[in-house]
C-alpha cells in the first residue's frame, strides 16, 4: 500500500534528484504544509507505482488523491499558492518563460553530460558550461542588473528552476578535477549564485553533495554495464 497522509499534501522526492529539489524548494518557499516521503531511486518500493506509474520523482499527492507530476508543473503549482514566486508583470512573466525554456534547451543537457556522460566528453562539456554561465550573467544583467535574483530581490520560479542544475555544474567540475569555471567579469551571476546557494530551502533540498555524486556515479556504472552487455 502506498505511503501517504490522507489528510495532508504528500511530496515524494529524493535528495539526489535536481527535479525533486525544485519541488522541495518551491513548496518550502510557498510555505505549503506537506509531508515528505523519500523514495530510493535505486531500490524503489513496489507501492510507489501506485503514485507514479513510471516511478519518477517528484510527485505530489493531494489529500483527495490527485497526484501532480513533473517538476515544472509542481513549481507552477507552488507559485499559484504563493504568488510572490511568480512575477505579476506580463513582461516579467514572458522573461520567466524564456529563461525556463533556455534552461531546458541549453543548461539541462550539460547536467547529464557532466554527471553521467562519457569521460571523453567531460572537458568539452566544461567549455560549454563556461559559455552558459556567461550567457546567464548577460541575461541577469539585462533583466535585473542591480538585484539579486532574476526578478528584483524576490526569489521566483526562474531561480528555482535553474538552481539545482547550477549546483551540479560546479559539483561535476570539482569531482572531475577540471579547471574551475572562470567567474571573471561575471559578477552578476556570482551574486545570484552566492545568494541562492545560501537559501535555507535549497539546503533543505539535499543531504550532501557527496551523496549526490556517489548516487550519480553508481547510476553511471549501471548504465555503462548495460551498454557493455548489449
Amino acid at each position: 500500500m502506498a505511503l501517504f497522509n490522507p489528510n495532508k499534501i504528500t511530496l515524494y522526492s529524493s535528495r539526489i534528484c535536481p527535479f525533486a529539489q525544485r519541488a522541495v524548494i518551491s513548496m518550502t518557499e510557498a510555505r505549503i504544509d506537506y509531508e515528505d516521503v523519500f523514495v530510493d531511486l535505486f531500490n524503489k518500493p513496489n507501492w510507489y507505482s501506485q503514485i507514479h506509474p513510471q516511478g519518477l520523482v517528484p510527485a505530489v499527492r493531494m489529500p483527495g488523491g490527485k497526484v501532480l507530476t513533473e517538476s515544472q508543473f509542481i513549481v507552477y503549482y507552488a507559485a499559484d499558492i504563493n504568488e510572490k514566486l511568480y512575477p505579476k508583470s506580463p513582461v516579467e512573466r514572458y522573461d520567466t518563460r524564456q529563461i525556463m525554456d533556455y534552461i531546458d534547451k541549453k543548461v539541462m543537457p550539460n547536467y547529464y553530460k557532466i554527471m553521467i556522460g562519457p569521460v571523453e566528453e567531460v572537458k568539452s562539456v566544461r567549455e560549454d558550461m563556461q559559455i552558459r554561465i556567461k550567457e546567464l550573467n548577460e541575461r541577469l544583467l539585462e533583466i535585473n542588473p542591480k538585484g539579486v535574483f532574476f526578478h528584483g530581490n524576490s526569489l521566483s520560479i526562474a531561480d528555482i528552476y535553474l538552481l539545482p542544475l547550477i549546483q551540479r555544474y560546479y559539483l561535476g567540475v570539482r569531482k572531475h578535477k577540471l579547471p574551475e569555471l572562470d567567474e571573471t567579469g561575471l559578477e552578476r551571476f556570482v551574486r545570484w549564485k552566492k545568494t541562492t546557494f545560501e537559501l535555507s530551502s535549497f539546503k533543505k533540498s539535499y543531504d550532501s553533495e557527496d551523496d549526490i555524486w556517489t548516487a550519480l556515479s553508481n547510476l553511471k556504472k549501471r548504465l555503462d554495464a548495460q551498454k557493455s552487455s548489449l
